[in-house]
Formats: C-alpha cells, sequence, structure tokens
C-alpha cells in the first residue's frame, strides 16, 4: 500500500460516510435525549452567539371597538431573546505510516479507517450526551449546556437571569417522596398550562427522562393504562412508555433520583453548518510520521420557554 494510494482511498472513505450521514444519525442510536432533541434540530450558518426568540408575556393591545373609536397603536413589549454560546466538541484520530504502508490490500485498508472513524464517533457521542446532562461547567466552561443548567432554577441561562425575569424559571419539585402519579400529574399539568389565548400558557411535555430504577418503578405504576409508542424515541430502539400523551423513557447518564420534564415545542439542538459532526480528511503532522484526523461539531442544546421545562429531584422508587 503506498501512501498516495492511502490518501485516495482514505478521500473516498469520508466521502462515503459523510454522504451516508453516519455521524451525523447516531444521536438517535446513542442517547435518548438526542434523539429527542435532534426533532427541533436546526442548522445554523454562522453569527456571533445563537439567538433564539422569546415571547415572554401576550401582546396586550386590542379589544373591541365600534365606528370612530381610537385604536391603540401603543407598542407592547411581549418579545425578547436569549444569546448562547458556540460550544465544540471534537475527536482525533490517528495511524502511523508503517501501519499504513504494511497494510496489504485496499479492503484492510478500508475495514482498518473506518473502524478508526467508528470508535473516534462512538467516544465523541458518549462524551457529548455525558456533558448533555451536565451544566456546562465541564472543561473549564467549554461544554455545551446540559439539563444541569437549563433545568437549574437560579442559574441564568442564555443571558436571562431567572432572578431578574420570573417567567425564565423552570418547574420544580423537591419533595423526597417515592415515584407516584400525584406529583407527576401536577408536574405534567403545570408545564402543559391552560392556553386562555396566552402564548406563554401554552404548553406540551412530550418526555419525561429518567433513571432506569426509577423507570421500572413508574412502570410498575402505569403498566394496566400505558402503551408503548409508535414514535418519539421509543420507536428509535430506546425502552419507553406513554402515559397521558407523554412519553416516558430512561438514560444510564441521568442523575440518581432525578425525573426530567422535557418539550420539544421550547428545547432543541442548533448547530453550525459544516460542523455537523464533520470529518476534516487525513493530514501529515509536520513532526510525525503518522496521519491525523479529526471529526468536529459546533452547536448548542437551546431553549425558548424555560417554565415548560420542569425537574424532580430525591424521587425514590
Amino acid at each position: 500500500m503506498t501512501l498516495d494510494q492511502f490518501d485516495e482511498i482514505a478521500t473516498a472513505v469520508n466521502h462515503a460516510i459523510d454522504n451516508a450521514g453516519a455521524l451525523a444519525n447516531q444521536w438517535q442510536n446513542e442517547s435518548p435525549l438526542f434523539a429527542f432533541l435532534k426533532g427541533k434540530a436546526k442548522g445554523l450558518d454562522g453569527g456571533d452567539k445563537i439567538r433564539e426568540n422569546i415571547v415572554y408575556q401576550k401582546n396586550s393591545t386590542g379589544g373591541s371597538y365600534a365606528g370612530y373609536d381610537t385604536l391603540d397603536t401603543d407598542p407592547s413589549e411581549e418579545l425578547g431573546f436569549a444569546y448562547y454560546e458556540w460550544a465544540q466538541h471534537y475527536k482525533a484520530m490517528a495511524i502511523d505510516e508503517a501501519t499504513i504502508l504494511k497494510t496489504s490490500g485496499k479492503n484492510q485498508l478500508v475495514d482498518l479507517l473506518t473502524a478508526k472513524i467508528n470508535n473516534a464517533k462512538d467516544s465523541m457521542f458518549d462524551d457529548m450526551a455525558t456533558a448533555a446532562f451536565a451544566d456546562g461547567t465541564g472543561t473549564d466552561g467549554k461544554d455545551m449546556d446540559g439539563l444541569g443548567l437549563l433545568m437549574d432554577a437560579t442559574a441564568t441561562l442564555g443571558g436571562i437571569s431567572p432572578t431578574d425575569k420570573t417567567w425564565w424559571v423552570p418547574q420544580t419539585d423537591s419533595t423526597a417522596t417515592a415515584m407516584a402519579l400525584s406529583w407527576m400529574n401536577t408536574m405534567i399539568n403545570n408545564i402543559k398550562g391552560s392556553s386562555g389565548g396566552d402564548p406563554m400558557k401554552m404548553g406540551v411535555c412530550d418526555l419525561i427522562l429518567t433513571t432506569q430504577t426509577l423507570y421500572e418503578s413508574f412502570e410498575s405504576l402505569v403498566l394496566p393504562y400505558a402503551r408503548t409508542p409508535g414514535t418519539g424515541v421509543g420507536n428509535l430502539g430506546f425502552t419507553s412508555l406513554a402515559y397521558k400523551g407523554t412519553e416516558i423513557a430512561w438514560d444510564e447518564r441521568q442523575t440518581a433520583g432525578v425525573v426530567d420534564f422535557l418539550s420539544s415545542k421550547y428545547m432543541g439542538l442548533r448547530y453550525l453548518n459544516g460542523r455537523n459532526f464533520k470529518l476534516d480528511g487525513w493530514r501529515k503532522p509536520t513532526n510525525q510520521d503518522a496521519r491525523v484526523q479529526f471529526i468536529f461539531w459546533m452547536g448548542q442544546i437551546v431553549c425558548n420557554n424555560r417554565r415548560r421545562l420542569g425537574r424532580a429531584t430525591a424521587k425514590t422508587a
């Protein structure tokens, strides 16, 4: 195997994997949380920060009128913005030139390169899926904003402080108690709210994410009434049930005693176009007899209506 042949084969392998979407699609196979977030994934062309529109109260103008009544045209302050920093993640692969030269055939090299990419991919997804449950402070604050931050009722998110803006506080339940339908129903109802024409009161809770222990406790409570969903994360191979129109699943990365109530209407994944798990090509370092390649991702988990998310803590089976 010559080095020129390596370049040709390596380029073909990268092209095949990129065109198949094998890297970006892996979220479906590795994490119930990212399978859920992917439903609201959106590619962006750039920007210093990621901007999400916030509707924090109803339009205060309008009403009934007759004839030549003067109509209210005063500005209605109901819109704002949340600004999120870009997070970047990567994985590196390396292969020394001696291994390349000793590779006897094209198929053998294709298998080797594919195995290296798949291992790097799986490792990267595991790192990022773990970060998605944390609070964004990992790696000196360079990690993505995870559920530990989104669900923290006292933490600033998207540049908005819940201390200053009470409508930016997630629903919480910190009562130490066992899994029970009563408090779960209350949390779901608080997130869904009532409509009344107010966009801030319209909610949807379409995924409850917890631990395996608490999931099995929930399963014992609702098994006679629950069903296996035909859509959502259950349709992607994860263990899940549906209760009152809300899917519930478990993830091994979830914090013990925690039950998160999520809404695909108000949270999702944003990524930079061209950096959505992008293979950047094998290159030769100046100080090594080897080839290296990176996988890059740039984006963030965002929320535009925090009060329609919820977290219950200190729960037991």
